[in-house]
């Protein structure tokens, strides 16, 4: 099983979910991509969950 959450006090407090090495105040990756809404739920998703739309710009999108 790998890293599912990192607290690195010594870099700056930055805080990450499914990487050891964040290169920002917060970083999460592997969050699953999907078109939009209505896609993230057909796919499992509840309200309240994050999601990337794949695009450009990739938008990071909350479930509603």
């Amino acid at each position: 099983m790998g890293t599912y959450l990192n607290i690195g006090r010594p870099d700056g407090f930055n805080i990450s979910i499914g990487t050891t090495n964040p290169t920002s105040k917060l970083q999460v990756v592997g969050l699953p991509v999907n078109t939009n809404n209505a896609a993230a739920i057909a796919g499992g998703l509840t309200v309240g969950a994050f999601y990337r739309t794949g695009g450009d710009p990739d938008v990071v999108c909350v479930v509603h």
